[in-house]
């Protein structure tokens, strides 16, 4: 089962991992490119026991959905995931994976900004590309 994404504070990140620690399938983490205080921002991903834990968490107000992979990224998550992409910005150069090719549109080029023109797939892509390897 893939994971669902969000962008949501770290204190309830961590509940929710509190939260699915004790069902069958605990499956949860979040990350983010600075040490984040209880309050900042983070990229989470879930794999939820049931359906009632999810939409319990998707309800709260400062949670932000990504949506499925084919939707456009929410306005709301541009700057944590914007964040993601720079932070990995050196590694990809030091790879040789960042190379901007002007043939490649916008969507596609890791050194180009993450804007909502982007789905969530190709925003994970370049914010987070370990996010999208099924487990």
């Amino acid at each position: 089962m893939k994971s669902r994404l969000y962008v949501c504070p770290r204190a309830r990140a961590d509940a929710a991992m509190r939260a699915i620690a004790d069902t069958d399938r605990p499956s949860g983490s979040w990350r983010s490119p600075i040490t984040p205080g209880p309050a900042d921002q983070v990229l989470a991903a879930f794999v939820w026991p049931n359906w009632q834990a999810q939409e319990a968490f998707e309800m709260q107000v400062d949670v932000v959905v990504l949506g499925d992979e084919w939707e456009l990224v929410p306005a709301a998550a541009l700057l944590t995931l914007e964040a993601h992409r720079q932070s990995i910005a050196i590694e990809r150069a030091q790879l040789g994976t960042a190379k901007s090719v002007q043939l490649l549109p916008p969507q596609k080029d890791v050194g180009i900004a993450i804007d909502t023109t982007h789905t969530v797939r190709e925003a994970v892509r370049k914010a987070a590309p370990d996010l999208l390897v099924e487990r």
